[in-house]
This record gives structure tokens, sequence and C-alpha cells, in this order.
């Protein structure tokens, strides 16, 4: 008797199992197990310090130092970044001469889809808030690289406006000088002259 119940008891538990393994380990129609199904991520998802979400100061200009302490990013890597953005920029053909508030939104927003999709683990920041500001920082790096080349020029313009102005000044000075020496031969001349009229007379 006890033998039996026990054995009733083994069905049964077995059976149970089974039920189990079923629910909870398989899909309905397939005996692939639940862990290896097509629900699992095609791709890896971010670490925890790239994917948190990075809000944006309130405040109307970042400085890189901020920009680093919030993305956790080193200076290379920033360096990397915004190397990044003047490749994309320059790929889709961007007036870099034009402000940012200035630029068409419409390729902003091209650069923004480009680069995201070339650098997928970047910090991004909530509504893109990091690559604008990677775009911004690139245009005034350009704005700042034109405006020292144009003082260099200009600088350089002046230095030859002042050295063409020595020049016109020594000439000026050798035409004098020659004026002088053309008087002092004209007045020798009328020294002579006035010398032979007396031995003339005479």
């Amino acid at each position: 008797m006890c033998g039996d119940d026990r054995g009733k008891y083994t069905d049964i538990g077995e059976r149970y199992f089974g039920e189990f393994n079923t629910l909870f380990w398989h899909r309905p129609g397939s005996s692939t197990p639940s862990t290896q199904g097509s629900s699992t991520p095609a791709s890896i998802p971010f670490p925890t310090a790239v994917a948190k979400i990075i809000y944006k100061p309130t405040k109307r200009y970042i400085k890189v130092e901020e920009i680093l302490a919030l993305t956790d990013l080193k200076k290379n890597e920033y360096n990397n970044l915004l190397s990044e953005v003047r490749f994309v920029m320059a790929s889709l053909h961007t007036d870099f001469n034009i402000p940012y508030k200035s630029q068409n939104i419409n390729l902003i927003s091209k650069i923004i889809k480009k680069f995201t999709k070339r650098n997928p683990n970047a910090p991004f920041g909530e509504g893109n808030w990091v690559v604008k500001e990677l775009i911004k920082k690139h245009l005034q790096h350009r704005r700042d690289y034109v405006k020292r080349k144009n003082n260099i020029q200009h600088k350089k313009g002046k230095e030859k406006e002042k050295e063409r102005e020595r020049e016109r000044e020594k000439e000026k000075e050798k035409e004098r000088e020659n004026e002088k020496e053309k008087e002092k031969e004209k007045e020798n001349r009328n020294e002579i002259e006035r010398e032979n009229e007396n031995i003339k007379c005479k």
C-alpha cells in the first residue's frame, strides 16, 4: 500500500514537473529554451555609464571641462569626437563660416543623425545636446581660426604697408638729396661764370 502510494505520488510529481518545465522553459510550439528565443536583443546593450541620461546644464554656454565632467569623457576622447563631428560636417558640405544659430535646422538634424549612427556608443545627452555642443564648439573653433588668420594677414598687410611707406620716404629723401646736389652744382656754375666775367672786365 505504502509502495503503491509512493509510486502514485512519484508519477504525479513527474507530471507536474513536466508541465512546469514546458510552461516556464519552452515556448509554445518550440523545443528551444526561452533564453535562446527570438526575444533576445540582437546587440549588446550600452554599459550603464554610457546609457545613463545626461541632462543639459541650464546655461547658455557650456565649457569643455563641464562637458567632460558630465559625460565622463577624457580629453583625448572628446577631441576624437570633435574630429568625428568635423568629418561628418565636411561630408555634408557644411559652411563653417555660418554660426550655429544661423545654420539650417535640417542640416543640423542630418549631422546629428549621421554622427550618432557612426558613433553609437558616444554619450549623446538628453535631446542630443552633447552632439549639438560639439557642433557649436567646432564652428566656434573654425571662426576663431579664420579670425586669427585674418588678423595675422591684416598685421602682415599693415607691416607691408609700413615697409612701403618707409621705402617711399627713402625715395623722397633721395630725391631731396639730388635736388640739393643740383642746387649746389648750379650755384657753383654761377660762381664760376661770375668769376669769368670779372676776369674779362679786368
